[in-house]
């Protein structure tokens, strides 16, 4: 199986749905730009679009029969709606079990008040679909809340560990951050992106 980056956010929806890889290849035909921030489902369908699922579909096989690194973003959060159907968690799972990638699921998250339940909520939420997150990563906001700076320590401690029902959450992924939000390469040169490509 080759392998694949699925990054996923927990924050705030992007205003563009698309397939990109680390290098200069591009989907071709596999873009598509839509003009609302919302969830990909409803912007598609207040502009008229169909989301090219069959574009995505050829070229993401295409990686599984190269040696190549495919990173793919996907926007909104795990369970955000691709359609009235289908949501991220469904796309990763498809990556598997219909491309043969075997996917490295990074779950962003913004490093703020409130980023403990929302990262552990994501984690149980993945594992009730058989989904493993690999990596957690906390982004820096303009927040300056107290929590800024404990999350990610907090997050090592919290994760793993049984609860009063004594199950334990889901096996603890590699936490890195925070980090900043900053430009393609300047992020490639950040020490703790390294982390993450290495995992």
């Amino acid at each position: 199986e080759e392998s694949a980056r699925v990054l996923t956010d927990l924050d705030a929806v992007g205003n563009t749905t698309t397939a990109s890889t680390e290098g200069s290849r591009t989907p071709g035909g596999a873009h598509l730009a839509l003009r609302e921030g919302i969830s990909p489902h409803l912007a598609a369908e207040r502009e008229g679009a169909s989301l090219p699922w069959a574009q995505w579909m050829r070229f993401a096989r295409s990686f599984a029969r190269a040696d190549e690194a495919l990173v793919i973003e996907l926007a909104g959060g795990l369970y955000s709606p691709l359609s009235l159907t289908d949501d991220n968690a469904s796309f990763i799972r498809w990556l598997r079990t219909e491309v043969g990638l075997a996917p490295t699921v990074v779950l962003c998250a913004p490093e703020r008040l409130g980023v403990l339940h929302d990262v552990r909520a994501a984690l149980l939420a993945a594992e009730a679909r058989s989904l493993a997150i690999d990596t957690v990563v906390l982004i820096r906001t303009d927040s300056s809340d107290a929590s800024v700076g404990t999350n990610a320590r907090e997050l090592e401690r919290l994760i793993g560990r049984a609860n009063d029902d004594e199950r334990a959450t889901p096996r603890r992924p590699l936490i890195v951050g925070p980090i900043p939000r900053d430009t393609p390469e300047a992020l490639a040169a950040h020490p703790m992106v390294a982390r993450i490509v290495s995992s």
